[in-house]
């Protein structure tokens, strides 16, 4: 779900100059966050009456359409069971991650056991320590 806006966007969705909003940053009535974007929830706190139309661009490139309005708690229960249904969607995509990235791992183990019994098997017939090898038998 999309988290942040631009200043002209905050400014559309609230009916206000982009100019208002800047005054608001510098008085400390609305912030905003490094990437200079004002949080949706930041805007709704100082402007509670607005309704936002929020495209949300999911990470498979899907949109969905999301009415976001100011209710009687302050939020619209539709709104959240959007963000409910893409916090799963996340989840299990992650749990998909770890999945494929614990099968790596035992495949890179089982690699490693392979490579390590290969080299015992080599030092069977590696050349003798050339530090135990006896001064006077020069000719081995």
């Amino acid at each position: 779900m999309k988290k942040d806006i631009s200043i002209s966007e905050a400014a559309r969705l609230s009916g206000v100059s982009r100019q208002t909003i800047y005054n608001q940053i510098d008085s400390g009535e609305l912030s905003r966050n490094v990437k200079k974007r004002i949080d949706i929830s930041e805007l709704l706190r100082v402007y509670p009456d607005i309704s936002l139309d929020i495209t949300e661009v999911t990470p498979k490139n899907k949109s969905v359409q999301n009415e976001v309005s100011s209710g009687v708690l302050g939020v619209d229960t539709s709104a959240l069971q959007v963000e409910i249904k893409y916090l799963k969607k996340e989840v299990e995509s992650l749990e998909n991650i770890i999945k494929s990235k614990n099968e790596q791992i035992d495949t890179l183990t089982k690699q490693v056991d392979k490579l390590m019994s290969m080299n015992e098997k080599l030092q069977v017939y590696a050349l003798p320590d050339p530090k135990n090898k006896k001064t006077w038998q020069f000719w081995k």
